[in-house]
């Protein structure tokens, strides 16, 4: 589960709340809390001694959100900069798996210069060259990079085809795929192929609900409604990642219902419903 959820508390207390709902894996929604002010390293084994306690284990985080920048520029090398110590920060929170939306145009750019075969063909190249420059590192602190799906209204990287183009290209252990459902459904995909073709490079999720084919991004809590309304249909999502051997975590991001602006007391009953439904989902109990 996604600490995103009550980003209006401290880190503390949203580790407190996801471990209090049941939850025994939690994703990051960011660095940021190791990233501002002094004492890092405090922090850290604050953290981590919390996690313990709490038995609840960080099983990866939401690194940069991947806005396009062009190469050797002084925003191309801090953006180089952050993803380095985010790496260095995941390694010593004992984190192996870093989301990471790839470089790509805003979705608001010119229809034309986001639709050109040139650009795409160009962007995957930056997107290469990129990630390449990350690997000495990624083997140094023994951390992965799950690049995640986009949304199709951004022109690229929609596709498991496209994903496993980049690692392919990257020919190192220490990238995957983070499939993110409502962006698959948004864009309308089909998730189950999406894992099956993804296959062992599948080693991350962000699960929520949304409807198909109207570049919506709703991330909502898995619905099991008619999946002829445009919801996702989740017993053959099931089917998949267990087919595919998947061992990650179904790790949920759910922003579309409701963060700070959502009194606490709702959400705190939503993540434990959650948390509930969906472990008796996982074991097959309907």
């Amino acid at each position: 589960m996604w600490t995103g959820y009550f980003a209006d508390l401290t880190l503390v207390d949203a580790l407190k709340k996801l471990a209090g709902a049941g939850f025994k894996y939690a994703e990051l929604a960011s660095l940021a809390y190791f990233q501002k002010g002094p004492k890092n390293n405090e922090k850290i084994y604050k953290i981590k001694n919390l996690c313990d306690k709490l038995g609840i284990k960080l099983h990866q985080v939401h690194g940069h959100f991947g806005t396009y920048i062009e190469k050797s520029t002084c925003a191309w090398e801090k953006r180089f900069a952050v993803c380095k110590e985010e790496i260095k920060i995941s390694s010593n929170l004992g984190i192996g798996i870093i989301v990471s939306h790839p470089l790509c145009l805003e979705r608001d750019i010119n229809p034309k210069q986001r639709n050109s075969v040139d650009y795409y063909q160009y962007l995957m190249k930056e997107n290469i060259s990129f990630y390449k420059k990350l690997i000495p590192l990624l083997e140094k602190y023994n951390v992965k990079i799950a690049i995640e799906n986009m949304l199709s209204s951004f022109n690229c990287f929609y596709s498991a085809e496209e994903l496993l183009e980049i690692i392919d290209s990257l020919k190192s252990e220490h990238f995957g795929i983070c499939m993110d459902t409502s962006h698959l459904q948004g864009s309308g995909q089909n998730l189950s192929r999406f894992i099956l073709k993804a296959g062992k490079q599948l080693i991350a999720t962000h699960i929520s609900d949304n409807l198909a084919g109207k570049n919506l991004d709703l991330h909502l809590m898995p619905a099991f409604a008619n999946n002829n309304d445009g919801w996702v249909d989740w017993f053959p999502v099931r089917e998949a990642l267990e087919k595919s051997g998947y061992n990650g975590s179904f790790n949920l991001e759910i922003p579309g219902e409701g963060m700070i602006c959502t009194p606490l007391v709702i959400r705190e009953r939503k993540v434990k419903y959650a948390y509930e439904y969906l472990t008796e989902f996982l074991e097959h109990k309907f």
